[in-house]
């Protein structure tokens, strides 16, 4: 079935900020994640031909937006990510100032530590732990098998637990 253009158009209104969000998580950065969104949009466009109109159009979009952002993190430098503290992942502040500021430091501990994880397995944490994606959602994703994503996810739990305990 051929998409048109102002269907296409609808797909970019409808799922943009979906899109991002996702780039954003994985890859930590505003400007890159917007870049990697509007990459992901433009495969989206050259592939349009092969979408299946009777599965869902988000997750397709989704895995070509995570696929993209992995392989973008493969190909960087191993240089940490400079912008996470805009995610929206924080609970509500504690009654207390100092317990806020407590719990503030952690959160940006942790997400130092995610950002120093190979990209794979930050992909893995930010897919189950941030989206809470099911292991099969996240299987489809990142092309991994079901049994592939829970061992790779262990092994990204082990390695965050000792880089935050080193830290």
């Amino acid at each position: 079935m051929a998409v048109s253009e102002a269907q296409f158009a609808e797909w970019v209104q409808r799922h943009y900020r979906a899109v991002y969000r996702r780039c954003y998580y994985l890859l930590g950065d505003a400007d890159e994640a917007d870049d990697a969104a509007q990459e992901t949009f433009l495969r989206a466009y050259l592939a349009r031909e092969r979408y299946d109109p009777a599965r869902a159009l988000r997750p397709w979009l989704l895995t070509i937006a995570t696929r993209h952002c992995l392989d973008r993190l493969r190909r960087r430098s191993r240089r940490p990510a400079t912008r996470w503290d805009d995610l929206q992942t924080l609970p509500a502040a504690p009654a207390r100032a100092e317990d806020a500021l407590v719990e503030d430091e952690e959160h940006e501990r942790v997400r130092q530590a995610v950002a120093t994880l190979p990209p794979m397995e930050r992909a893995l944490i930010v897919l189950h732990y941030w989206e809470d994606l099911p292991y099969e959602a996240i299987a489809a994703q990142t092309g991994l098998s079901v049994s592939a994503v829970k061992s790779r996810l262990y092994r990204a739990r082990q390695r965050l637990a000792r880089i935050l305990e080193e830290s």
